[in-house]
């Protein structure tokens, strides 16, 4: 039986290494306040739960305030199609484990686009050179029109019709804009504000096809994209759960459910446990806020009678880690 489960993606704290690169400037954009833009319903902490990369698993407080730069003379944005003609916006990933997988889904968020004439964005995944920087191509996902990129900072999904083998815990993924400039349309990706993160593990490719880290080329900018990867383990591969900073969790089951299912998760530390479950539209279907739990194996019973048949994605938040994986519900 194959497991599918939503990867967090760890950033590699590794040194990628110098980049020499023509100086660029980056006019600061707004700061997002979580509590004023926040899709109705939602706590404070759920948006920023949705949000999976490493940054945002850590405690530092400016996960908090992610950031656009602006739109400017409709091209312009730091992270996303800009003046400068650039291609690809693309961060480093690691997965604490050295287990291979195919990566079905790659989900990101934009905080601001402009449609002109509706062009296509599509989702990339690279092999990681020794250096730091973009590798081999590995897949290109279907497109997804910038009118179809999702608002209220939600996710957009990206879907690989022929999902690519990860052979290693290092990767790269992002999105290829190149297209909109013909289309004259624009996106900008949410980022954190300059300071939050290293900038190091960003890279952009520029018109002449050459990768630049965005710390480099933006004179010392620092900042981070936020996205999340959907993955699939082999049958052969020998991970019973995904594992970060003392939590573990476990495959659905069973999977697919039918009135109820069954989470099961491992965690290492005492402390608040809470449980997101989220529809393929990426909104929030319900949270389960657990309570104080002591360490060791936890098995949380969900009713799902009165759910619709589709995917869902259940997401355990501890006090130092988030994890996520994927089943399915059938009537």
């Amino acid at each position: 039986m194959r497991q599918s489960f939503t990867l967090l993606l760890v950033a590699l704290l590794v040194s990628a290494g110098s980049v020499f690169a023509q100086e660029r400037v980056a006019k600061p954009g707004p700061t997002l306040e979580w509590r004023s833009i926040m899709p109705e319903g939602l706590s404070f902490r759920a948006v920023q739960d949705t949000f999976l990369t490493a940054l945002q698993q850590s405690t530092e407080a400016c996960v908090d305030s992610p950031t656009v730069f602006g739109i400017n003379n409709q091209w312009g944005t730091v992270v996303g199609n800009n003046g400068y003609g650039d291609k690809e916006k693309i961060q480093t990933f690691q997965y604490n484990d050295q287990a291979e997988f195919k990566l079905l889904e790659y989900w990101t968020v934009f905080g601001v686009r402009a449609v002109g004439n509706d062009g296509d964005l599509t989702a990339v995944v690279y092999a990681t050179n020794g250096d730091g920087s973009p590798g081999a191509l590995l897949a290109t996902s279907n497109p997804v029109k910038v009118s179809e990129t999702a608002d209220s900072l939600r996710y957009t999904q990206f879907v690989f019709a022929t999902p690519p083998d990860v052979n290693s815990p290092i990767f790269q993924a992002g999105i290829d804009f190149n297209g909109l400039y013909a289309t004259n349309d624009t996106v900008g990706m949410i980022h954190t504000r300059d300071g939050c993160g290293t900038g190091g593990f960003l890279w952009e490719k520029w018109s002449d096809d050459r990768w630049f880290r965005v710390d480099s080329a933006w004179g010392g900018l620092t900042v981070e994209t936020y996205g999340i990867a959907v993955v699939e383990f082999e049958e052969s591969s020998s991970i019973d759960g995904l594992t970060a900073e003392g939590l573990t969790i476990f495959p659905a089951y069973p999977n697919p459910a039918n009135d109820q299912v069954n989470l099961k998760f491992n965690t290492v530390n005492s402390g608040n446990v809470n449980v997101k479950i989220y529809g393929s539209d990426t909104r929030v279907v319900a949270t389960y806020p657990l309570g104080i739990m002591a360490p060791g194996e936890h098995n949380f019973k969900i009713d799902t009678q009165a759910w619709a048949s589709g995917a869902y994605y259940f997401s355990i938040e501890t006090e130092d880690s988030r994890l996520t994986s994927k089943f399915i519900v059938t009537k």
